[in-house]
């Protein structure tokens, strides 16, 4: 049984949800876009590789730090899950492979975080194409990045 401060350990916690597709990728893993079989909604599911002890113990307290962040204008955590298999996006099917070397695999952490359908600032920029916003929409976004700032300084998760 996983701790509050440890990912759930089930036998196979991938089988929660359905891959419809990858929407990014990093240095330390992958990001995709799931729908949680059981509720129907639609979640990110971050699959981050721990190759050490340090990796893990930082991919562990992104865990922590997210778990703290309850806000409406910050992206809300789910879960998070260790498992030895990993997502595997091929000819639009899902399909599941070990992970890490063949005899040994790697665990890896999957974080699952809400998904924000309307995309992200910096998205909402590109898409203007140099043209400027309305003073309402400045209003409005300078409002909603101060107060989930304001949320993080209260609970001392920003120095």
């Amino acid at each position: 049984m996983a701790t509050p401060n440890s990912p759930a350990q089930i036998a196979n916690p991938l089988a929660a949800y359905k891959v419809l597709k990858k929407i990014g990728e990093g240095a330390f893993g992958r990001v995709y876009l799931v729908i949680h079989i059981a509720s129907g909604k639609q979640f990110v599911l971050k699959e981050v590789q721990c190759t050490n002890a340090a990796q893990k113990q930082e991919a562990l307290k992104e865990v922590a730090f997210l778990k703290q962040l309850k806000h409406p204008n910050i992206i809300s955590y789910r879960e998070a899950f260790e498992s030895t298999v990993a997502i595997s996006k091929q000819d639009g099917a899902n399909a599941i492979k070990g992970a890490g070397r063949m005899g040994n695999p790697q665990p890896l952490l999957y974080i699952a975080m809400s998904y924000a359908d309307g995309g992200d600032l910096a998205g909402k920029i590109k898409q203007r194409m140099g043209k400027q916003f309305a003073e309402q929409q400045v209003c409005t976004l300078s409002m909603m990045m101060t107060l989930a700032t304001g949320r993080l300084v209260r609970n001392a998760v920003c120095p």
